[in-house]
């Protein structure tokens, strides 16, 4: 049976679309690997993607992925953890008269290693010191590292706050993407375009008043440097780096446990923006798609302990309507299904955008992208 309470639940979103602690970097231009840090395991799901987008593009993108942790206690008062994970992408696109990828077949990788020390200290305090490095095609080795200092108030309520840095490394867009498909190009793909970066700052609540309710508020201000802007250039716009700004928000979520089966919970984000084009640097339209991010997202999750080997996990989430390019917001509705064959093993078979059969998440009317229902299957073993 799982954790009777999940208080450090907060991922109540991934659309966001800049480097976050919060949401991810965006994968569907091909992010990297990102552990939750949070059970020591190897997971090695595969994924296959067809998209046929009329008149712009056909793709076909299979990924493998997987990643390792492992917990230890090497000395008293810390909780040490420690992983690596890789992730191989092979993308096949079928390019048209309107826009190109070059070149239009494509193997990608990533490479990640972290660890991260959790550090008990006098008086109610506690130290967690991270850091990992993660390694992409485009750019080679980043950087991650992060710190967060809580104090135990009492055995029901603990404060926190946390810096910590995030990177989104360039995709095949940033880098390979020639718009139309061929010459004279409007946008052309460089090999200059480098990863973005989020600083993020996090000051946070959480309490347990009830035995089977929970509920944490955090803070949140993330500043951005290097964001994706378009360059004119003779020859053709290029992406560029000439984008700064920040964001600052809230988030809360709650966890209620109807009865030893069965909990819900919710979570909801709302936040602000502001990007500027830095100082000496010129724009030609990436200030617009880069501030055009939804202020509201939320989800509501039901988890079902049908038997000790048996989860059953349906997820509402929804996601606030983008401006300019107008898109409307949507609701869409997972599910998970999960089976424990042995103590270490699982194997769940997860359904993605049952209802509605497919909406849209960004893009103008003409090219709009729309997503449809998926399905996978993960399996999870447990070292």
């Amino acid at each position: 049976m799982r954790d009777q309470l999940d208080p450090d639940e907060d991922d109540a979103g991934d659309q966001e679309r800049r480097p976050s602690h919060r949401a991810g970097s965006d994968n569907r231009e091909g992010g990297g690997v990102h552990p939750q840090h949070e059970n020591d395991a190897a997971d090695e799901p595969h994924d296959q993607t067809h998209r046929d987008h009329p008149s712009s593009f056909l793709e076909n993108l299979g990924i493998f992925d997987i990643e390792a942790q492992y917990r230890l206690r090497p000395f008293a008062g810390h909780d040490v953890l420690v992983g690596a994970g890789y992730r191989y992408a092979r993308d096949r696109v079928v390019n048209s008269a309107a826009q190109a990828f070059v070149p239009p077949d494509r193997s990608l990788s990533w490479s990640n290693a972290f660890v991260q020390d959790e550090i008990a200290l006098p008086r109610d305090l506690e130290l967690t010191i991270g850091a990992k490095v993660e390694t992409n095609v485009f750019t080679g080795a980043e950087f991650l590292p992060n710190v967060r200092l809580g104090w135990r108030a009492s055995s029901n309520d603990f404060v926190w706050g946390a810096v910590s840095r995030a990177v989104r490394a360039p995709s095949r867009i940033d880098r390979e993407l020639d718009v139309p498909g061929n010459p004279p190009f409007a946008l052309v793909g460089n090999d200059t375009f480098v990863s973005e970066i989020a600083t993020a700052y996090e000051l946070g609540y959480r309490t347990q008043p009830l035995p089977a309710l929970s509920w944490s508020i955090t803070l949140f201000h993330e500043r951005y440097d290097r964001l994706r802007s378009i360059e004119p250039r003779v020859g053709g716009a290029v992406f560029a780096n000439a984008i700064e700004g920040h964001t600052t928000g809230v988030e809360t979520w709650a966890t209620w446990r109807f009865s030893p089966i069965w909990k819900v919970s919710a979570g909801l984000t709302t936040m602000r923006e502001r990007l500027a084009v830095e100082p000496g640097a010129v724009d030609a339209g990436g200030l617009a798609a880069l501030g055009n991010d939804p202020s509201t997202w939320w989800s509501l999750r039901s988890f079902v302990d049908i038997t000790p080997q048996h989860d059953f996990d349906v997820t509402i989430r929804h996601v606030g309507a983008l401006a300019n390019p107008a898109v409307p917001g949507y609701t869409a509705v997972d599910a998970r299904l999960a089976w424990r064959p042995a103590p270490r093993w699982e194997i769940a078979l997860v359904l993605t955008n049952l209802f509605p059969v497919r909406h849209a998440e960004w893009g103008p009317q003409a090219a709009r992208v729309e997503f449809e229902r998926g399905a996978s299957v993960r399996v999870q073993w447990t070292l």
